[in-house]
């Protein structure tokens, strides 16, 4: 096998740099689409054979952009990645003559016969090389589980865009002893990353098998998921969250033998049978959720004799005072997973919704949903400043522990924080409960669960560790170890002592029964998660408090919701 290193992006011509940044947060991958009009070679059947992605009667690959009738071929900044003859077909992604495989600090992998394609300071091991050129095995249930071309788009989209694929050293079997494996992002409190650590450590002492925890950032959760699943080796257990589930079901091994006997004891949530029991079986074990709820400082509203807000329309009234005496409330209206979330939750709560339960009918369109929207452009005139428009999701962090600000939605983040670094302004940080709107109190959160992938060598050990996971010991020990961050999926721990011991958190638990699913009153499906990639609810917003007729802004939104679907359903 040949490896050959690839230029930076910094060398590529006008032209590469120019098709290179347009086509970029399509793909979320560091190569350069090539379009053009099909040829004479484009015989019946030609595109079948060459581009898997491609079905008869498409009038242009799917979940594509380009003119009309348009396919791609690829390269990186040079010749070297442009298939020659026929185009060789190396995957079901379909790039023919190129799979992209994996990033690797800051480094892309993929391969022609023959040649693995590298950008690194440092040479590709023999293992990464192997892992750029092999092609999975197919089950007899599931022909081809790897994504297609229209499902891998699906999946880079519900994730960060800009990410390319990490890929997965696979270890050598070994008959005398087996190694079960789990990913998970890294939580904010690692204590928490800690605690489950010991616990698996303590299950391979057990059960005889050696363990291996693999935390990352938040953001390589999902690129790490699309490349175990493509190349169907990886981890054992893997951390999945909302959309991701319903993405990657066909990969899921079914647990409702472990799951139906834990709901029974402890009583799951609404929220996370809507998200992980899928196609009338369990494909993710509940494992933890979020709180977000108003984070606010009570110096600044007692300054203004102003009470905690309990509705909506109360924040409005109390953010316009406050922001007149140089303390604004703030809530993203911005590309990043906070405003997402935080903007869903007031949208219910003003009876506005992206789909209709179904998950398919799209009903964004709507009288409640420029409602939402007018009350949006409202609070963000009256009671935020434009610096929201370009905050990250640690913006509103930002703005609490600065002491400039007075209110934010947000999980308890904040207040841990300042409570570890001993900030002076953790004295003035406290909490509230979820606010109510005219059709109600809902609440956005993220639920995190813990799947087994279908192609593990390990399914059996991997069950008997979430059995052991959820002995009611165990299990409590880790939410302790979590410090309250991590709520409970189930209603038996919200009277854990680590939500008493601290006055700020006792509300916590209690936001468990208002908690969705992304895309409620539908699933959390692919749809719901390429819609959030393009992150087009704060989009919406962001168009109409800086100027867009209101009503504008929602037929662009439901246009785009349109267009989306089409490619990713």
């Amino acid at each position: 096998m040949e490896v050959v290193r690839l230029p930076d992006p910094d060398q590529f011509g006008p032209e590469d740099q120019k098709v290179f940044e347009s086509t970029k947060p399509w793909f979320g991958l560091d190569f350069v689409p090539e379009m053009r009009e099909p040829g004479p070679a484009d015989a019946p059947g030609d595109r079948e054979r060459r581009d898997p992605g491609f079905a008869p009667g498409d009038a242009r690959p799917r979940a594509q952009p380009g003119p009309e009738g348009a396919h791609r071929r690829c390269r990186v900044g040079n010749e070297r990645l442009r298939p020659t003859g026929g185009g060789h077909e190396f995957s079901r992604l379909g790039w023919p003559g190129f799979r992209p495989v994996a990033r690797l600090d800051a480094a892309i992998v993929g391969s022609q016969p023959g040649k693995a394609f590298w950008r690194s300071d440092r040479v590709p091991l023999p293992e990464e090389v192997t892992m750029a050129t092999r092609r999975p095995a197919t089950t007899p249930d599931s022909p081809d589980p790897r994504p297609t071309r229209r499902r891998f788009l699906t999946t880079a989209a519900a994730g960060t865009a800009g990410m390319a694929w990490l890929a997965e050293r696979t270890p050598p079997a070994v008959a005398q002893r087996r190694t079960l494996t789990a990913l998970a992002l890294s939580l904010f409190v690692p204590s928490g990353d800690e605690r489950f650590t010991e616990l698996m450590q303590e299950f391979g002492k057990q059960a005889g098998v050696d363990v291996r925890f693999d935390t990352v950032k938040v953001t390589d959760v999902p690129v790490k998921l699309a490349a175990e699943a493509t190349a169907q080796a990886g981890h054992d257990i893997v951390n999945v969250w909302e959309a991701f589930g319903y993405l990657h079901r066909g990969n899921l091994a079914n647990i409702e033998d472990v799951i139906e006997d834990v709901g029974k004891r402890y009583e799951v949530y609404p929220g996370h049978r809507a998200t992980f029991f899928i196609d009338g079986h369990w494909k993710v074990a509940p494992w933890y959720w979020l709180s977000f709820v108003g984070t606010y400082n009570v110096k600044h509203f007692k300054a203004a004799n102003l009470p905690a807000p309990k509705t909506w329309d109360d924040l409005h009234k109390s953010g316009a005072e406050l922001k007149k005496r140089g303390t604004p409330v703030g809530i993203p209206i911005s590309n990043c997973t906070d405003a997402i979330l935080s903007w869903r939750t007031v949208m219910w709560c003003y009876g506005a919704k992206e789909v209709e339960a179904d998950g398919k009918t799209i009903a964004i369109n709507s009288p409640k949903t420029v409602e939402f929207v007018e009350y949006a452009k409202r609070l963000y005139a009256d009671a935020m400043t434009s610096e929201v428009l370009s905050w990250d999701d640690a913006g509103n962090n930002r703005l609490i522990l600065s002491g400039k600000g007075s209110w934010v939605y947000n999980p308890v983040s904040i207040y841990l924080a300042a409570k570890d670094k001993d900030m002076p302004i953790a004295q003035e940080i406290d909490h509230h409960e979820g606010l109510s709107g005219p059709a109600g109190r809902f609440a956005g959160t993220f639920h995190h669960g813990l799947g087994i992938w279908k192609f593990s060598k390990n399914i059996d050990v991997a069950k008997d560790f979430l059995r052991f996971l959820y002995k009611e010991d165990k299990f409590a020990s880790w939410l302790t170890a979590a410090k309250g961050f991590c709520m409970s999926p189930f209603k038996k721990f919200e009277g854990l002592d680590v939500w008493k011991k601290d006055q700020k958190l006792t509300l916590l638990p209690r936001e468990g029964p208002y908690t969705r699913p992304q895309g409620w009153p539908g699933p959390p499906t692919q749809f719901i998660g390429a819609m959030d990639a393009k992150y087009l609810l704060p989009n919406m917003l962001a168009k109409a408090v800086t100027g867009t007729p209101v009503k504008d802004a929602v037929t662009w939104m439901a246009q785009e919701m349109n267009r989306i679907y089409k490619e990713t359903v």
